[in-house]
Order: C-alpha cells, then structure tokens, then sequence
C-alpha cells in the first residue's frame, strides 16, 4: 500500500482545508508574539496565515509525510520565524514549550487521541491553549458509504482484503472526556455542521479534489494506475447513476477543539 502523498496537487487543491482554518485562525485575537505548533503542516498553506498573526513569533511546522514537508520548504522558503520539521505528531519535542498547539484536518488520521492529546499537553506551556478543527462524527457518511460500495464490489474487492478505515471521526462527548482525563481545561468541543456539504463547480475539480484527498487510502490499496483510474470512474458513475443528490459534493462535519493547560 502507498501513503505517500501528493503534496503539489494537494497544495492546489485545498483551498477548502485553508478555508477551515482561516475560521479557526480567525477566532483567536492574537498578540503576535506566540509561538505555535502547526500539527500536521501539510504543504504550508495555512502556516503562512499563521506567520502573519504572529510577525515577532515562531511557528514550528511538523508533518509526518516527506512530500508534504518537501512542499512546505518551497511554500515557507522566504519566513525566518518558520522552523519545519519532520515528525509523527506523537514524537515531536522542542527546545521550550509552547503558547498554542495549532491543527487543522490532520487528527481524524490519528486513532489514538488520548496519547496525541497528552502530547500536546506536555509540548504546552502552563497558560497554553489547543486551537483544533478535524473530521468529526458523521464526517463523510454518505461518501464513505459510495467509496465502501465500490471497494467491495466484485471488481475490486480482493484488493482490499487487508482493509482498515484510515480515519477516526471522534464526537465531541468523547473528546471532551480525553481533555479533561489528559488534564485540559476551558474545555470546548463542538460539531460544526455548517460546512456540511461542499459542491465542486465540475466533475473535473472533484475529481481531482477525490482522488488526491478523500479517496487517497482506498488508491493506496490499489497495485497500477489502470486500477486506481478505474476505481475513481467507477465511483463518478455510482455517483451520477444512483446517487445523483451527492453530484460533486462531499458530506463534511468538523469536529472544533479548543481548551486551555
């Protein structure tokens, strides 16, 4: 199976994701002197929203994936209060805590949300605050019912006999809880389902929004380039055929986090 990602048509594609995290961005009045963790950087969109609230800061960008971090370079060449690193967000330590853990659609591919979170709490200093949107529960419901379709239709089903769902779609409840057994205070978990449902101007832009991100671990599964193209035609036709009310639309809910140490 491939994970690797493609970061230089993620980077065009994701203006959605950018979207997302100028709202979480946006919600904090800032002072311009913290420094922050982007979790899960990716290509360095949003880190460059966040140099801009924090001119006399630093941002220390971490991703996982080389070609996302390979990417950042490029996006972030010209910042000097920018450190990227490469790192599983579980493992990252720095030389001094910092004002706020940053993490935008990156944690719904992390299972194990109690030991992320206590991370973070020990890469925060003692006044230091989470600022998190991910997939939340009922993220992608319907999509995820078409790609499941596909994936164990007989055509392709003995390529995903290994199968197991990349994602995590936590509730808040759940995540409330985790914060408060890590240690979290100012706890404040939410769905936001007022970006429920995103429409792509063509078949074109969804597809290639598809294929790049939401399809990307059901592609990894598959062996050539010949599949993969056929996996996605065959979803646009369930789409089209059967389902025409998702017609170039994803079904998302995010999950908002923030709290204080």
């Amino acid at each position: 199976m491939n994970n690797d990602w493609d970061a230089l048509t993620y980077d065009a594609v994701s203006t959605i994701q950018e979207s997302w995290g100028l709202k979480i961005i946006n919600s904090r009045n800032w002072s311009g002197t913290e420094t922050i963790i982007d979790a899960g950087c990716g290509s360095g969109r949003l880190t460059k929203y966040l140099v801009k609230k924090v001119p006399n800061g630093r941002i220390y960008a971490v991703d996982v994936d080389s070609n996302m971090i390979n990417q950042a370079k490029r996006n972030l060449s010209a910042y000097s209060n920018v450190d990227i690193i490469q790192s599983n967000l579980v493992d990252i330590e720095l030389i001094a805590p910092v004002d706020i853990v940053f993490s935008n659609a990156v944690l719904h591919w992390i299972f194990d949300h109690h030991k992320v979170f206590e991370h973070f709490f020990h890469l925060l200093n003692p006044t230091g605050e989470l600022l998190i949107q991910c997939g939340g529960h009922g993220n992608l419901e319907k999509t995820r019912s078409i790609l499941d379709k596909i994936k164990d239709s007989e055509k392709f089903k003995d390529y995903f006999k290994d199968w197991k769902s990349p994602w995590y779609f936590a509730n808040p409840s759940d995540t409330k809880t985790i914060l408060g057994h890590v240690g979290f205070r100012n706890i404040r978990t939410s769905l936001s389902y007022d970006q429920q449902t995103e429409t792509f101007q063509d078949k074109k832009s969804y597809s290639l929004f598809l294929r790049t991100v939401v399809m990307r671990p059901y592609l990894g599964y598959l062996s050539n380039s010949k599949l993969r193209e056929s996996f996605l035609e065959s979803y646009l036709e369930e789409i089209e055929q059967n389902n025409p009310e998702m017609k170039w639309k994803l079904d998302y809910v995010r999950l908002d986090i923030k709290a204080s140490k």
